[in-house]
């Protein structure tokens, strides 16, 4: 599932949201960006598979209409355990593999999703 959630509003009064997937779920291991409109705040729409990167304690904010990334990452994908392993292991497996890798703090550009909610091939820059 998700934790370490940090959200932020578009100029547009919309939400955009990311969330560390650690534990995983249906859209895989990483990170989980979500979007939701300004007339419906309350249902989050998240990508179809989550992020390869895993964002440590993310800080998403609108500087001048730009939406700002700040976070703690490793250059590796955190999903770095093989699928055909039980989930589990998995998680296990990620987690620790994860946790001996270097990690440096980087700042990335958001592009926000389209207005029907669906998100850029190139989001994260």
């Amino acid at each position: 599932g998700v934790c370490e959630v940090s959200f932020a509003f578009t100029d547009g009064g919309d939400l955009v949201a990311v969330g560390r997937n650690e534990d995983g779920d249906r859209t895989g291991f990483g990170s989980q960006l979500f979007f939701a409109p300004k007339n419906d705040l309350g249902s989050w729409k998240p990508l179809e598979v989550s992020l390869p990167q895993r964002f440590d304690s993310p800080r998403l904010v609108n500087v001048d209409g730009s939406l700002l990334l700040f976070a703690r990452f490793a250059r590796e994908s955190y999903a770095a355990v093989p699928t055909w392993l039980p989930f589990g292991l998995q998680r296990f497996g990620n987690l620790l593999c994860y946790s001996l890798l270097p990690k440096a703090a980087a700042v990335y550009h958001l592009s926000p999703p389209l207005r029907d909610g669906t998100w850029r091939e190139r989001t994260l820059e």
